[in-house]
């Protein structure tokens, strides 16, 4: 049972210190009402000796500290039913927060901080502290003293670099929240007088810090409720206490690695998803196609990812030809932003078009005519989607797309083509254009595609009589139109 509480406040104390640093602040809340009443206070303890001489006991690093500090949350009965926390955290608890986070984002755990809607640091060493900083390094270096917690508040450590930066990247920056990132509000102050750690180190790149009274110690020593750090801490906890899950959404395109193993996977998996069987292309086909075209044919295949907050939701391979982009697919996972992606793909494409000097993009679509129900919307709202971009039907024209995994007469699908280009878009194509366009696009998807599987001259025969069968439903014009 949580009592009614709304949220809860873990409070985290620093290097050798514990619970008790917290009892002015935390009496002080306490005094308003409406805290004592929203907020369960719960304050974590963790070993830290300033030195010890032990056989069998050693002083726990950053790490353990951080791997206990999940236990102890995950075991504690009252924060499973309390829907939000606000983690405080004073000088080296500082590092064990924001260690707890990295290690939670790094093993794809980010669903499971969506509780954690705010963290507010006071005087932590960001930076590091040099405070006696020559004496502790010598008296490591000779073995006079060496404590692993104090080694990781020096200045320029690897790990809290490490750390730090994936707080800012996965945290501090994201949208929303996904398995490696969750949006977090980080506040950060710096004490004016203190000397252990300076506010340049406390601050750091946190875009939320400021100053408060006081030194290292007394910054999180009120005397009195209406103490400025008081005041502060009580604004932060009031505001988190009402908020929802944070959600966002960054879309983000980019070219596909062909090394990558991750996108080239997702690439696999969505177009086997998207796309009826005898369209699909396995990991091989896709690098063949890669590393064969441009060397053999001077064709140069590309596939453009579409990214919502990092993870890849759809693609479009297309290829780059004298005669123009050729579009072989425009692949969206279906979701309530797939026309938005869809438009990001097919908007980049464009911008493309006009940097080889305002070349045609030509690409499929499915025939809605020829199809039903879902299919059929998906059809028509796809077709809206790239005619608001400016592309136009060719009119006229029923292009077969053969079955790309058997190379049978018959078997072939009926789609539209889509035209566009930059600028003035034609009113319409002579049958000479598309006799022109239908050779580069029977050749580039599909004569190059079955070359390496049939002997010489029969992919030539089919797709001639293929060519031959789609002009026939041609007539002098074909006119470029609106659906």
């Amino acid at each position: 049972m949580n009592d009614g509480f709304q949220a809860a406040a873990i409070f985290v104390h620093g290097l050798f210190s514990g619970p008790h640093t917290w009892e002015s602040l935390v009496s002080c809340l306490q005094v308003d009402p409406v805290i004592a009443r929203a907020y369960k206070i719960l304050r974590f303890e963790y070993d830290t000796p300033k030195a010890r001489f032990s056989l069998t006991r050693r002083i726990p690093q950053l790490s353990d500290i951080s791997n206990q500090f999940r236990t102890w949350i995950a075991s504690h009965a009252d924060l499973s039913t309390i829907p939000r926390i606000v983690l405080v955290g004073h000088s080296f608890g500082g590092l064990v927060i924001q260690r707890f986070i990295h290690d939670e984002l790094s093993a794809g755990r980010g669903h499971s901080l969506r509780k954690v809607r705010a963290v507010v640091l006071f005087a932590t060493p960001n930076y590091g502290s040099e405070i006696l900083l020559s004496a502790r390094r010598a008296a490591s270096w000779l073995g006079i003293y060496r404590q692993p917690q104090e080694r990781a508040t020096r200045p320029f450590d690897d790990e809290i670099d490490l750390i730090r930066r994936s707080i800012i990247e996965k945290a501090v920056y994201a949208s929303g929240i996904g398995d490696s990132h969750c949006k977090i509000d980080f506040i950060v102050y710096a004490g004016a007088s203190d000397r252990v750690v300076p506010p340049i180190s406390a601050k750091g790149v946190f875009p939320r810090a400021g100053v408060l009274p006081g030194d290292h110690f007394s910054i999180i020593a009120p005397t009195c409720p209406t103490d400025q750090v008081c005041v502060e801490m009580k604004a932060h906890l009031l505001h988190a206490k009402d908020t929802f899950v944070p959600h966002g959404m960054i879309v983000t395109t980019e070219m596909l690695n062909i090394a990558d193993d991750i996108d080239v996977t997702a690439v696999v998996r969505i177009q086997h998803d998207m796309f009826p069987t005898h369209a699909h292309m396995d990991q091989g086909d896709l690098i063949r196609c890669f590393r064969t075209y441009e060397s053999r044919w001077g064709i140069r295949p590309k596939v453009l990812l579409v990214k919502v907050n990092g993870t890849t939701e759809g693609f479009s391979l297309f290829s780059e030809t004298p005669k123009g982009i050729l579009v072989g697919y425009i692949a969206v996972r279906e979701s309530a932003t797939g026309d938005l992606l869809t438009s990001h793909l097919y908007s980049q494409i464009h911008r493309r078009s006009e940097e080889l000097g305002d070349v045609p993009i030509v690409f499929e679509v499915y025939d809605p005519s020829r199809c039903d129900g879902s299919k059929r919307r998906e059809a028509l709202s796809r077709i809206r989607v790239f005619q608001r971009k400016g592309a136009r039907l060719v009119g006229g024209l029923s292009y077969l797309a053969p079955d790309m995994s058997n190379l049978t007469k018959g078997k072939e699908e009926p789609y539209l083509l889509m035209y566009a280009k930059p600028g003035q878009i034609p009113a319409f194509l002579s049958k000479s254009q598309v006799a022109e366009l239908l050779e580069v696009l029977y050749k580039v998807f599909y004569e190059y595609w079955f070359c390496d599987r049939y002997e010489e001259g029969i992919v030539e025969r089919y797709l001639d009589d293929l060519k031959a069968r789609v002009l026939s439903t041609v007539g002098d014009e074909c006119v470029l139109k609106t659906q």
